[in-house]
């Protein structure tokens, strides 16, 4: 399958810029009622509008974790600097954190439950558009990861039924994302990046 421009990846130069502008959004997020906010970051391509959620943020942090090599010595400082923001943030504020990313895993799922609904009935739909809509899951790996055993018992079984259903309509595929991101993402944990509907 030929990659599309919208799994196209930033690079951890321009991640980094992105996750520092949403940090430094993070207090006034954490305070809203609101799942999503769109903030303007000023990048390298002028200014370019983002989605801020908690799983997008952790998403990017963790992207530039694992790639934080191809960052300079300087990027790499801001980076850590970045990170304990992060936690000293969410560890200070961990109640209206983990609300809202209770919230945000139960809108994805449902995001993911209409796209495996419309699977059902189009199967070349599914299968254009599972690269785009499986950003959802990977969004809830994240915040899974990141909150762990906080997080519901009933909305980490949710996870699971979706899971399932995600493996009864996917066979084994070769990485759908931007190859330039395949190491951030291990096989045997986001699986369904190395998957195709059948």
């Amino acid at each position: 399958m030929a990659k599309t421009n919208y799994i196209l990846a930033s690079t951890p130069a321009e991640d980094l810029t992105i996750v520092e502008a949403m940090t430094g959004e993070l207090k006034d997020y954490l305070l809203r009622d609101d799942v999503y906010h769109m903030l303007v970051v000023e990048t390298s391509s002028g200014e370019e509008r983002y989605q801020l959620s908690l799983g997008d943020l952790l998403s990017r942090l963790h992207r530039l974790e694992v790639q934080a090599d191809q960052l300079s010595p300087e990027q790499r400082q801001r980076l850590e600097e970045i990170k304990q923001t992060i936690q000293d943030t969410l560890r200070a504020m961990e109640s209206r954190a983990l609300a809202l990313a209770e919230r945000e895993i139960k809108t994805r799922l449902n995001s993911l439950r209409w796209f495996l609904d419309e699977c059902r009935d189009n199967r070349r739909y599914c299968r254009s558009e599972y690269p785009f809509e499986i950003r959802n899951r990977q969004r809830i790996q994240e915040l899974l990861a990141w909150f762990g055993e906080k997080i519901s018992p009933e909305l980490r079984r949710q996870v699971a039924e979706i899971d399932q259903e995600i493996r009864s309509l996917v066979k084994p595929a070769d990485f759908i994302w931007d190859d330039r991101v395949q190491d951030v993402y291990p096989r045997e944990s986001y699986w369904y990046l190395y998957a195709l509907p059948a």
